[in-house]
């Protein structure tokens, strides 16, 4: 009688695992914007500027789409952030990195990072806001039958203020 049950457990168990397996799986996406202050060793990086560490800001922006390695096509896409304020003045811009991993098939998680550093005098955070708000970035994913998902932020909309854009 056992054995019985035990086999019926272990063919329903079997059937629950192929089941779930077929179920198309949704990504995580988790988008994020901070501006904050710069750390000091970023300051030392850009020193030479002759500027205050109070008038630099950081404005950082982070995509990250988890869960997602059954997608057959990932393509994150973060806008310029330098772009804003070199309209202002090509001067405000110290420093800007930016990078991708994104691997489909290989790798759970695909992400996106960029950041800017720049001098902020004369900018307050609605200024800040305002030049980010035709700044837009985006997400597209399809998964193993071939649907096609997509999402879109404006940075200005999901933008944070922080008191250390350190380790995020």
């Amino acid at each position: 009688m056992w054995r019985k049950l035990l086999y019926m457990y272990l063919i329903l168990l079997g059937c629950i695992l192929i089941y779930a397996e077929s179920l198309p799986q949704i990504p995580g996406v988790h988008i994020q914007a901070t501006i904050g202050p710069i750390t000091e060793e970023e300051y030392r990086l850009v020193q030479g500027k002759q500027l205050n560490r109070a008038d630099l800001q950081k404005l950082l922006v982070r995509l990250k789409l988890s869960d997602s390695k059954s997608m057959t096509e990932r393509t994150l896409k973060l806008p310029d952030l330098s772009a804003p304020l070199k309209n202002l003045s090509n001067s405000r811009v110290l420093q800007q990195f930016a990078a991708e991993r994104n691997l489909p098939g290989v790798e759970e998680e695909a992400t996106a990072e960029q950041f800017v550093i720049f001098d902020a005098r004369g900018l307050d955070d609605e200024a800040i806001r305002e030049l980010y708000s035709d700044s837009v970035g985006y997400l597209i994913y399809h998964d193993r039958d071939g649907k096609q998902s997509s999402d879109t932020f404006v940075i200005s909309s999901i933008m944070q203020r922080v008191k250390s854009t350190m380790a995020q």
